[in-house]
């Protein structure tokens, strides 16, 4: 008999504790997370697919965010998105469920001009281990379809931003942080 008590009572304790973690969850993900400030000297190393690449902030100017990469300048507005590029990696403040969609002109293997739509959404947030650590990050993932065709998808990717570390942590094409280095 008590070990049927033992039991039960386990089970109890278990299915309260996964009520707890459901419940932080759910806070979690209704969470915001609004636009990152940066200090001179943050940095961010990732592993590619093509070697190593280290991204720095520099200072802003002109309302831009200044990173060197390879020791280029880049300008980021302030959702981290490349002056000068049409495409929104990010939309601050970022919230599980959010999407945002937009178009690029592109070409393609005939060479004819053409537009294509992207829509992204954040899906989640999870555990995403990387060589710098384990973090919670938003998990964005979009869709890119010809905008002449309906319902046409050419690809999806996916890639996961952790507020903790204000970057990307991971992405489906291979990026992967390994190292980084940022005043709180």
């Amino acid at each position: 008999m008590n070990t049927f008590f033992g039991k039960l009572s386990a089970a109890l304790i278990s299915l309260i504790v996964m009520g707890v973690a459901a419940v932080a969850v759910a806070a979690d993900e209704k969470q915001q997370f609004e636009k990152p400030s940066f200090s001179q000297g943050d940095y961010w190393v990732h592993s590619t697919r093509n070697g190593e690449e280290r991204l720095e902030y520099v200072r802003e100017e002109d309302g831009y965010h200044v990173f060197t990469i390879k020791g280029v300048k880049q300008l980021r507005d302030a959702n981290l998105n490349l002056k000068g590029d049409t495409h929104t990696y990010y939309q601050f403040p970022l919230s599980v469920g959010k999407y945002w969609s937009y178009e690029y002109l592109g070409r393609e293997v005939s060479g004819r001009q053409t537009t294509t739509r992207v829509t992204c959404e954040v899906k989640g947030i999870e555990a995403v281990e990387t060589a710098a650590g384990i973090f919670q990050a938003l998990n964005i993932t979009c869709d890119e379809s010809p905008s002449h065709i309906k319902g046409r998808i050419l690809r999806t990717y996916s890639y996961w931003y952790a507020p903790e570390v204000k970057q990307l942590v991971k992405n489906t094409s291979g990026k992967i942080l390994k190292e980084y280095k940022i005043k709180k």
